[in-house]
C-alpha cells in the first residue's frame, strides 16, 4: 500500500510545518467534515450588510445610479423579495413585482433561490442607504412606497364600505396570489387598503400590471382575517 496512515505522515511532517493543531490538519484532509471557521470557511455575511473582512472592496451606495446596470448574486429570499449581492456596501433588494414585467408565475421563493445570478437594472437608490433593482423592461418610474402608518386598515371602515360602489385606486406591493391596491378614501384622508386576488383580476391585467398601476375595482367582501377583499370583475 502506497498510502501512509494518517499518524504516520502527521509524526513526518517537519515542526515548521505543524503551527497548526493536528485537529485543524484532521480537519482539512478529512473528506467528510467541514471546513471549520478558524481556518477560512466562507461565513454569510449578515442579510443587508457586508462582513468587515470584504468591506474594503465595497462599492459606496453613492456609486450606484438610478438606469445603470448590475450584476448579482442573490443572498437570501424572503416573502415578498430577496437581497442580492451586488458589490455594494448593503445589499441590494429585488421585490416580487419587479422580477419581470406583468404578474409573476408564482411565489418569489420558487422563483429565486441563494446563489442565482441576477442581472438587473437599478430602480432607486433610497435616501442614499438602500438599492432597489428590477428586472422590468421600459420606465423606471413608480410611486413612493406606502408605510403602513400612511395606510387605514380600520375593520370598520373597511367592512362599512358599499359593495356595489366602483372604487379608484393603485397597485401596491405583490404577493404570489395577488396585489394590494390603494384605495383613494372618500374622505381624503388615509388610503384605503385592500387585497386583489389574482382569480379577480379583469382579463389583460396580469399581462401588464405594475407598481402604481391605476385601477378600478369594487369590494367583494370583507373577511376578519383577511380584511377588504376586492374585484374587478362585475
Amino acid at each position: 500500500n502506497n498510502c501512509a496512515p494518517l499518524e504516520v505522515l502527521l509524526q513526518a511532517m517537519p515542526p515548521r510545518r505543524q503551527s497548526w493543531p493536528s485537529f485543524a490538519v484532521v480537519a482539512l484532509v478529512g473528506a467528510s467534515l467541514q471546513y471549520p471557521s478558524f481556518i477560512g470557511a466562507r461565513q454569510p455575511p449578515a442579510a443587508e450588510s457586508r462582513s468587515a473582512s470584504l468591506s474594503r472592496w465595497a462599492k459606496a451606495i453613492e456609486e450606484f445610479h438610478t438606469g445603470d446596470t448590475v450584476k448579482g448574486y442573490v443572498k437570501d429570499v424572503m416573502s415578498t423579495y430577496a437581497f442580492v449581492d451586488v458589490d455594494a456596501e448593503r445589499d441590494a433588494r429585488i421585490e416580487l413585482s419587479e422580477l419581470q414585467n406583468g404578474f409573476p408565475p408564482c411565489n418569489i421563493k420558487r422563483i429565486l433561490k441563494p446563489s442565482f445570478l441576477l442581472v438587473s437594472r437599478i430602480l432607486e437608490v433610497q435616501d442614499g442607504c438602500r438599492i432597489w433593482l428590477t428586472r422590468r423592461s421600459g420606465d423606471l418610474a413608480r410611486p413612493p412606497r406606502l408605510r403602513k402608518e400612511d395606510e387605514c386598515r380600520d375593520p370598520a371602515t373597511l367592512q362599512a364600505l358599499p359593495m356595489e360602489t366602483w372604487f379608484q385606486g393603485h397597485v401596491g406591493n405583490f404577493l404570489g396570489s395577488g396585489v394590494f391596491v390603494h384605495l383613494e378614501a372618500p374622505t381624503g384622508e388615509k388610503p384605503l387598503v385592500g387585497f386583489l386576488a389574482k382569480d379577480e383580476f379583469a382579463p389583460g391585467f396580469g399581462e401588464s400590471v405594475i407598481r402604481g398601476h391605476q385601477v378600478k375595482v369594487r369590494k367583494r367582501c370583507f373577511d376578519p382575517t383577511k380584511g377588504l377583499l376586492l374585484t374587478m370583475r362585475e
